[in-house]
């Protein structure tokens, strides 16, 4: 289960490394771009394996990992992978698309033009889409043929496609995000218009759209891309640093994967609830390219030298504010610039201490009189979300707040 504050303490102590409940599984080499489920079958594609690229399938959680390449051009990197029914489609960055409809043992080549990057597929219904370097392409026969559907669409590379019921949005290189109601026959512009970004990749959650930018963060949008808000506030890791490159949403937590140059990365970040308040969930330093949420696990997809790596989610940082009986413990103004006020301790309280996300304490105040408000001032620390632990004869309560 996700970890209460009520421990933060004991985890700075123990001074637990970032990576250390992540497992690296046996497909550790290769640029891994996307996963797909089948039952208990998961799929990844890859990219400059050490064995060769293309689709590998784990039957036991991730644990080991065989190709699945008969039929399959695996002179290409394997993109995008995708089920429709009991098919599973998979995505080429120039061999075109195929098909299996037995679980990768054999693989045969739809009519898809073989001289297009695939980037990313869609299931709507019985249509299948594909977003690709030269727009958007539709199959309503399982890939016998294919369409070119991009009316309203400007001229552009297209890097992510998602289905939303019967809505599709598609992510372009440079002009933002699009969306068809009508099955492709024709686009119209999203409230997230000219990022001057690539757009990554898409994630529902609830009711929900989630996008990630480029070096430009993550936005959320909860009126179908009426309106777009970034989900950044709070975000201490420096929007503009690092490539933000992929998306994994469970109900109101949402998993973006970072890249940077050399070990820049900041691994993985989790926001909870909506809040726009991220944090650090380990494989710092590598880059990721892939999320998908498997059952009860979080599985990233990484660079060549990280191959698939995977963590439970209930070992997932969710910082949440508790309260022991503690009494009425405030703290304001939130947000704040550095400077603010804890309130609402009653004489004596033993202590004040403040915990950044990482569980590092970076400040502590014993109280030795009869005061029961103190001021704290740590505007010389950068900007993110802090906690603020109080411990009175009353019990413990912690909060948290966000520094600008």
């Amino acid at each position: 289960m996700k970890k209460q504050l009520f421990f933060i303490a004991m985890l700075a102590i123990i001074g637990l490394s970032a990576n250390a409940q992540w497992q690296q599984t046996s497909l550790d080499s290769g640029r891994v771009n996307c996963f797909a489920v089948k039952g208990n079958n998961i799929f990844a594609g890859a990219d400059l394996a050490s064995s060769g690229s293309g689709v590998f399938l784990s039957t036991n959680s991730g644990n080991s990992w065989t190709m699945v390449n008969n039929g399959l051009n695996s002179g290409y990197g394997v993109t995008t992978l995708v089920i429709k029914g009991d098919t599973i489609f998979a995505g080429t960055d120039g061999g075109g698309i195929s098909f299996s409809s037995n679980n990768g043992n054999n693989w045969t080549s739809t009519n898809f033009p073989d001289s297009i990057e695939v980037k990313d597929l869609a299931i709507s219904g019985n249509k299948i889409f594909a977003a690709g370097d030269l727009g958007v392409y539709l199959s309503t026969n399982d890939g016998s043929n294919w369409l070119k559907v991009n009316t309203g669409l400007p001229n552009d590379f297209y890097n992510a496609i998602i289905a939303k019921g019967d809505t599709i949005f598609v992510g372009s290189e440079n002009n933002g995000v699009y969306m068809s109601s009508n099955y492709g026959s024709n686009w119209t512009t999203t409230g997230l218009t000219g990022t001057g970004a690539a757009v990554n990749a898409f994630a529902i959650g609830g009711n929900n759209i989630f996008v990630s930018i480029d070096w430009g963060g993550v936005y959320l949008s909860s009126n179908n891309g009426a309106l777009w808000t970034a989900d950044t506030n709070g975000l201490p890791f420096g929007i503009g640093n690092y490539g933000f490159t992929a998306l994994a949403a469970n109900n109101s937590d949402v998993f973006v994967g970072t890249a940077g140059s050399g070990t820049s990365s900041l691994g993985v970040l989790l926001s909870t609830n909506n809040e726009s308040n991220w944090f650090q969930e380990g494989l710092t330093g590598i880059n990721v390219w892939s999320l998908a949420i498997i059952g009860d696990t979080l599985f990233a997809g990484t660079s060549i030298q990280g191959g698939v790596w995977k963590r439970a989610l209930s070992e997932m940082t969710s910082i949440k504010e508790i309260n022991n009986n503690a009494g009425n413990i405030a703290v304001y103004p939130n947000p704040n610039n550095g400077i603010f006020q804890v309130s609402g301790f009653q004489y004596p309280a033993s202590s004040i201490e403040i915990y950044n996300v990482l569980g590092e304490k970076i400040y502590n105040s014993l109280i030795t009189d009869n005061r029961s408000q103190i001021t704290i001032n740590i505007a010389n620390l950068p900007s993110g979300v802090y906690v603020v632990e109080v411990r009175t004869v009353n019990g413990i309560a912690v909060k948290k707040f966000v520094k600008e």
